[in-house]
Parts: C-alpha cells; sequence; structure tokens
C-alpha cells in the first residue's frame, strides 16, 4: 500500500516592506468575514539624535545616540569612512546590545583617528531577523584640519 496525504495552501494576505527608519510601516491582513484589507501600524526603532563631536582636547572623537522606542532590535553597529567621497564604510563597532523595548542612551570613543583627515559616522541597526537599517540621513562627518584645527559639522548623504 501507498500512503498519502494531502496538503491545504491557505493564501497569505500580509505582505511587508522595509522603509527608512523615519516611516511608518503597515502590515496588511485580511479577515474572513471582510475583503476589505485593513492596515495596523507596526513598531520601529525611533532614533532621536546621532552625533559625534571632538573629544580628549580632539584626539577622539565622542560618537553618542540615543533612541526612545526600539523594536526587534538586536543592536547596533558603527561605521567610520575616512575616504573623501564617503562611500567606502568600515566597520568601527562590533554589535552593540539593544537597552530593549525602552530604547536607550549609547556612546562610542573613537581613538583611532589621526591628526588630520575627514571622517564620517553612519549608525546601523540590525533587528533579531537580521535586517540592517542604515541611519545615513543622520551620518556626522568631523574635520580635522592639515593645520591641527579642528572642526565638526552635519552632512546627511545616501548610502549605495
Amino acid at each position: 500500500q501507498i500512503a498519502t496525504s494531502t496538503a491545504t495552501l491557505i493564501p497569505s494576505l500580509t505582505p511587508t516592506a522595509t522603509l527608512p527608519p523615519s516611516t511608518v510601516t503597515a502590515t496588511v491582513t485580511a479577515t474572513p468575514t471582510s475583503s476589505t484589507p485593513t492596515a495596523t501600524p507596526v513598531a520601529q526603532t525611533v532614533l532621536d539624535f546621532f552625533t559625534a563631536a571632538l573629544h580628549n582636547d580632539g584626539r577622539a572623537v565622542l560618537i553618542t545616540w540615543q533612541t526612545s522606542a526600539e523594536a526587534n532590535t538586536l543592536g547596533f553597529y558603527l561605521y567610520r569612512s575616512q575616504a573623501t567621497g564617503r562611500t567606502e564604510f568600515i566597520p568601527l563597532t562590533g554589535l552593540i546590545q539593544s537597552a530593549g523595548a525602552q530604547g536607550g542612551a549609547y556612546l562610542h570613543v573613537d581613538e583611532t583617528i589621526t591628526v588630520r583627515g575627514e571622517y564620517t559616522y553612519l549608525l546601523v541597526e540590525i533587528k533579531q531577523d537580521g535586517t540592517l537599517l542604515e541611519y545615513a540621513d543622520q551620518a556626522e562627518t568631523i574635520l580635522l584640519g592639515e593645520d591641527g584645527s579642528r572642526s565638526q559639522l552635519w552632512l546627511p548623504h545616501a548610502i549605495r
């Protein structure tokens, strides 16, 4: 005898999309008694600020950020670019653990800067499902001039 089994597939009406952190994501679901989908807001991480400032008499950069909510956040990574075009970022830290659903305050001191150069810092969030979110619109740039002068500016840019 040959055993047979059957399976019934039920179509899912749950499309999702990954959007930039500054937008709201919605999940669409349908109930068996209605043919009209309803939108339900999905919780997301709220980044209150991300800053980089010269520290220790200009020999280091202090990077700070704060979140007021973290949804399904495993943690954060910091990246730094020293290239003039700011398109090549290298990891600056390992995983910085999430403070939890209520958010928290974070800091990192970059003591690997040299006397001269331009440094752009980028915050990347990693979700529990492995999704990475780049906060490129809040990247910070620090300039260390050839004459030893130091200045700071905020420079939003897109990551390719």
